[in-house]
Formats: C-alpha cells, structure tokens, sequence
C-alpha cells in the first residue's frame, strides 16, 4: 500500500530534520521526503497540524505472558501500547517460567507474531531461572532475536557470577541491562528512606542501595568491556556516576522511567499504594537531577517501566502491595509533559524515546528517513486528555496519575507501514 502523510511537522533528532514536508510510504518502508511526482498514493493523510515522528522504543516493560495473565497478556499490553504510540518494546525475563531458554523465548516470539500489536523483543535472562547461579546461554537466545540479557529485579549474589555475565556478553557484544540494587539493602523495604518513609513509620532503601551497585557494576563493565544498560535509575549520584564513566570510555548506556521525572516520595505521603514502585520514588533532589541528566544525554533515554497489576495487588497495607505502576498508557504524554514544562526539548525527547535506544539494543527502527522502516505515528502534541483508569487498554489500571490532565494524542501508527488509528480518546 502506498501512503502520503502530508503537511506533518516530522522531526528525526538524528539528520537534524524538523520541518513541515511529506512523507511518502510504499509498503513497509518510507520511500521519500519532501515531494515526489511520480508517487501515486492509495491513501492520503491530512497532517496539517500534527507532528511526525518514528514509533516509540520502550526499554522496560512487562507483559506478563507466560505465567502472569491475571495481570496482562502480550495481547492487551500491546495494544495498550500501540493505541499510545509504542511500536516496539522490550520485555522483561521475569515472567513464569522464566525467558531463560529457546523453548520459551521462542513461545513468546510465536505468541506475539500472533497476538501483538507492536513489535516485541524479549530480553534473555541473564541466568537460568533468574537464580543467579547459572549463566543462560546468551549466544543462543542471541541468534532468536534477543537483544539484551538481565536479571532484571532478581539479584546477582555472586559476584564470581556477574562477573562470567559480563564476560560473556562481552564475548558476544551484547547489552546487559542491569537494574542497580544491592539486595540487603532493599529487602523487606518499600520507600525511600527521608522525611516521608520516617514520618509514616516505612521500611525504607537509602539511594546508596542504587549507587554502590552502580559502582559494582561500572567497575565489572571496565574490567570486562561488556556493554552495560543501566536500566530505571532513581538517584541523582547514579547520574553522575555514569556521566563519569562514559568520559572514561566504558561502554555505558542508562534509562530513566517517565513517572520518576514526575512524582516523588511526597506522593507517597497518604500510604497510596499506586505510588509503591522499585526503585522507590525519592526526593525532589534526585528528580530534577535525573530530568537533568535526560537534557544532557547524560541518560541516554526514557522509558515506561510498564508493570500492571490486577486490582487486588494493590489492595493491601501500603508495605504488602505489589510494587510497580501500569504506565505504557502515559508514557508519551509524561515526557511531553517535561517538553511543555520546557524541561526538555521536544527533539531531545524524541531522541530519547527513538533513535537513541534503537541505537543501544541494535533494533532496525527510531528513523524518519528515506529508507527507512516506516514506524510512524502521527500526534496531536497540544490535545490534552485525562488520565482515567477506567479508559486504560491495559489489564493493569494500577496508576499514580489518575486525573492528571495530559498532552498529547496519538491519532495515526504506522508499523512497517500498517496503519492503524487509535480508539478516540475524550480531550480536555
């Protein structure tokens, strides 16, 4: 099918582009910018107005298929994520049983050519059963399409082990991604440890739980030269960290959730379950200073940390509730939020949430060029819209951010070149 998308506002952080021209698709790949006279199109899209740019790569999510569907399934998730903007997502090994073999990293692929509504990458566990005794074998679920391995919120108590985990992914250059945590500094808590966790009497994690592990972790990537992701930090030292890093060469890369650009431990003041994540929310400090670091590219770029819940998870005394927040839905909206408060370019966000962690994980999407694979959406940047868990697609309404008004609406997506318009969603 041949499509023109005309008068968008199309921005590729990567060439410099941002201007209103024409984008010309013949099947699954952009054929032209600009004009092209001899392109006869089957469809025309009036773009006037709405600005263009490559599908959305999410580096954390959960879509809780195998072993979770009572909280999502590769299906609602994916079209949660679609109706948002997100083509292509990365989902986490700690599901049941685990993504730690062929034969169940393969039955995820089959189920999301299948059901998905986006393209899905499952990253490898980075050890059998996430137990961190022993290595998985990456080369294998490599040569599958994998393009990372992690342990993902399972420790890695030997450090004998992670350090043949990096040698190994070194070996086959590819990305680790770590969530930094020292586990005995994190159990049995559930808040940041400060005035909020004191005052309401919570277990609470210092941010050093995050730091020493980052440190532990940058020294294994030097020694090794394996490429490492640090994945949803929450600190603002761990910023500065892996700026520090990078200036010494290590092949270090780093993501920062949406909502940890937005909320703090104050919301965690009314014991409101929906705000009880890992890594915890934490000061207003850390906050700007990871909004901060995004600008800079410091953090290379932004993710969802997606992880729904069925209702009753978040039902218990704030410290017993399952930890994680459903946030594919909101996303986009999140980060053009930070563009509207001018705390972010609207280039860089763009970069952040595209090209750049297309570029990390070595996926062939994040472009509006000319031959390019055409994972489009076409936004209305300025339309607002509430946030309802009753309106969520997702299995998981578990959110922080109901009744927050937001930007951004996704009124076109293209997947190599299968268009596809969003449900209509109530704008304020």
């Amino acid at each position: 099918m041949k499509i023109k998308i005309q008068g968008a506002r199309c921005v590729d952080p990567a060439s410099q582009l941002d201007e209103n021209i024409d984008v010309f698709i013949s099947d699954d790949k952009i054929v032209a910018l600009g004009s092209d006279s001899s392109f006869t199109p089957d469809q025309v899209i009036d773009a006037k107005g709405l600005t263009c740019f490559s599908g959305l790569v999410d580096t954390a999510a959960r879509l809780r298929e195998p072993g979770h569907t009572e909280k999502g399934s590769i299906e609602s998730e994916t079209a949660a994520a679609r109706q948002r903007g997100v083509l292509h997502i990365l989902c986490y090994p700690d599901t049941s049983p685990e993504l730690d073999s062929t034969a169940i990293i393969s039955q995820v692929i089959q189920a999301a050519d299948t059901n998905a509504h986006a393209k899905v990458w499952p990253i490898g566990a980075l050890t059998k059963s996430l137990a961190g005794t022993q290595l998985a074998d990456f080369s294998a679920m490599q040569a599958l399409g994998c393009p990372a391995v992690s342990n993902a919120q399972a420790p890695l108590y030997s450090d004998l082990v992670a350090l043949q985990c990096y040698q190994y992914a070194a070996n086959c250059q590819m990305p680790v991604i770590v969530r930094p945590q020292i586990p005995e500094l994190y159990a049995g808590t559930c808040a940041h440890e400060g005035r909020v966790s004191t005052r309401l009497g919570l277990p609470s994690s210092p941010a050093c739980a995050e730091t020493i592990a980052v440190a532990k972790h940058l020294a294994l990537a030097a020694h090794t030269n394996a490429p490492v992701h640090f994945a949803c930090l929450s600190a603002g030292e761990s910023v500065d960290m892996i700026a520090q890093a990078k200036t010494q060469g290590l092949k270090v890369t780093a993501s920062v959730s949406a909502h940890q650009c937005h909320l703090t431990e104050m919301d965690v003041c009314d014991f409101n379950a929906q705000a009880h994540l890992v890594p915890p929310l934490r000061s207003e400090r850390d906050k700007e200073r990871l909004i901060k670091g995004l600008a800079e590219g410091v953090i290379d770029c932004i993710c969802s940390d997606h992880q729904p819940h069925e209702a009753t998870a978040k039902l218990a005394p704030y410290g017993d509730t399952a930890p994680g927040m459903s946030t594919i839905e909101t996303f986009l909206s999140l980060v053009l939020y930070l563009v509207e408060q001018e705390k972010l370019s609207l280039t860089r966000a763009i970069e952040a949430m595209t090209n750049q962690p297309a570029q990390i994980f070595n996926l062939p999407t994040g472009r509006l060029q000319a031959g390019a694979v055409a994972d489009l959406i076409l936004v209305d940047t300025t339309a607002r819209w509430e946030v309802s868990p009753q309106q969520m697609r997702s299995m998981g309404k578990n959110t922080a951010f109901n009744g927050w008004s937001l930007p951004g609406q996704v009124l076109y997506t293209l997947l190599a070149g299968q268009l596809s318009t969003p449900s209509p969603i109530k704008r304020r």
